[in-house]
């Protein structure tokens, strides 16, 4: 009779658990929408086929069980995701080298990527990364103590030792309610208000090293006997304030709309990844404060590197201009291709936060209507499609683009082309080679200013072309991702 020792048993199990991770994933990620649908598994058997998942597919087939028999074990454990994660975490730790421990738990965030991307389909981009989703996500991310960038790219998180976190890399980070769902526990953050607990539907600050590549969220267990959460957020704070320091608050100004209603007057801060992070800054606000001679402020951070600021005169009773300030600035929140932080609408005393306006969920619903019409109306302003072009082994893509609004186009195209790239990255044939055509069809733009559409075009292709290669977006042979571009002016009717 052949026994097994204890050890064996666990060595067992240790496999199976390891063997079960993509599938968990691809749960997890997939069913956060409440649903699997064919082409998120058709999606997920394509991505495991591929090189930079070898790790995960290795561990997989070791275990000598189908993929409907991993699915079936991972079922039972989706009712408690987080402890499930930390355990897989460990376990990879424990069984693995150090080096490789990471590199399977990178796999498995950029895997959930990947699987989240596959609800648009293959060139059709109808749906992105949803907040469910993006929970998820935040929740793999923090049970690994690993940090990634939307793309996935990882790194380890950095020693948990004041020398470790307190250097001249970490800032504050706002952060929408949804991250909290997967974060909280895990990583450090804190109320927007400092002495306040966290609250439902508030933004949260976190606290990141800002990476060359990405950013790196900083784990719960950083708190401990030698650092606070103040220890942390002092030196963060101390970091923003020097980095903003020279940066300057923009006049914004631009028409009612309205009968009876001029200009309407603020001020906007941007040009830097932190700028949404000023607002936690007094030395920054009150600078505001000077410039609009104004003692008390409304202020919006609606999305990453924005800060939107007024004056205020009554809190319980907002000026219809303030109204339609606030409308512009919160319709920004509902920009798809952007990361949210939040549409409410912030009071600002002396340079610091004591509150939000209530009572603006109908003006919020409207601000929302109006992304959602100014996107349709977008959408028929740029005209696009895309292909692979080539042979069943090398393809490249070929990107088409119409624009009727050249101000449109330099606004959505880099977007565009990125959804385009992202849809493509899994076809064998891709060999990283993206032309894009542009035909300008704007009545505004004439043959004279063709010189200039075509360089910024150029400094634009530029850059996703550097971003996909700091985001170790490729194809799926290894080549790199390379943006070319052509312009062509439409012939008057």
């Amino acid at each position: 009779m052949t026994t097994t020792s204890a050890a064996e048993s666990d060595d067992s199990r240790d496999l199976e658990h390891l063997a079960c991770a993509a599938p968990f994933v691809f749960l997890l990620v997939a069913a956060a929408d409440g649903s699997i649908d064919k082409k998120e598994l058709k999606r997920f058997s394509q991505i495991m086929a591929q090189e930079e998942y070898r790790i995960l597919a290795a561990v997989m087939s070791q275990a000598g069980l189908s993929f409907e028999q991993l699915l079936a074990a991972c079922k039972e454990r989706l009712q408690d995701p987080v402890n499930e994660l930390m355990a897989l975490g460990q376990v990879s730790e424990q069984r693995r080298p150090a080096d490789t421990a990471i590199q399977f738990k990178a796999a498995l965030l950029k895997l959930g990527h990947a699987i989240a991307q596959a609800s648009g389909g293959f060139l059709g981009f109808g749906k992105k990364i949803d907040k469910h989703e993006a929970a998820m996500l935040a929740l793999i991310v923090a049970a690994f103590s690993l940090s990634g960038g939307s793309e996935g790219g990882l790194q380890a998180a950095p020693a948990n030792t004041p020398e470790g976190v307190l250097n001249d890399e970490l800032f504050p980070a706002l952060k929408p309610p949804e991250w909290v769902v997967g974060a909280r526990d895990h990583v450090v953050m804190q109320s927007l208000y400092l002495s306040d607990d966290i609250k439902d539907n508030e933004p949260v600050i976190g606290y990141v090293h800002d990476n060359p590549q990405t950013v790196a969220f900083v784990s719960a267990d950083s708190i401990g006997d030698e650092l606070s959460l103040a220890d942390i957020h002092q030196h963060a704070m101390a970091n923003l304030e020097r980095r903003l320091d020279s940066a300057q608050w923009e006049e914004l100004s631009f028409n009612a709309g309205v009968e009876g209603l001029g200009t309407i007057n603020g001020l906007v801060l941007t040009g830097d990844y932190f700028s949404s992070e000023a607002i936690l800054a007094e030395s920054l606000m009150k600078k505001a404060h000077q410039q609009l001679n104004s003692a008390m402020l409304m202020a919006i951070v609606p999305q990453r590197g924005e800060l939107f600021v007024t004056n205020l005169i009554s809190e319980e009773n907002p000026e219809r201009e303030r109204i339609i300030f606030a409308e512009f600035a919160i319709k920004k929140f509902f920009n798809p291709e952007q990361a949210p932080i939040s549409p409410n609408v912030f009071i600002i005393r002396n340079g610091k936060i004591v509150g939000n306006i209530g009572g603006m969920e109908q003006i919020i619903a409207e601000a929302r209507k109006m992304a959602e019409n100014e996107q349709q109306q977008e959408d028929t302003l740029l005209e696009h499609r895309g292909q692979l072009t080539g042979t069943e082994d090398e393809a490249a893509l070929e990107i088409l683009v119409k624009a009727h609004c050249v101000e449109t186009m330099f606004k959505n195209l880099q977007h565009v082309i990125r959804d385009y790239v992202q849809s493509v990255t899994q076809q064998a044939h891709f060999n990283g080679n993206v032309n894009v055509l542009v035909v300008v069809d704007d009545s505004t733009v004439s043959n004279n200013d063709h010189e200039q559409v075509s360089g910024e075009l150029g400094i634009m292709c530029q850059f996703l072309t550097d971003q996909f290669a700091s985001l170790h977006i490729e194809a799926s042979k290894g080549s790199p991702v390379t943006v070319g571009y052509q312009v062509e002016v439409a012939a008057a009717a």
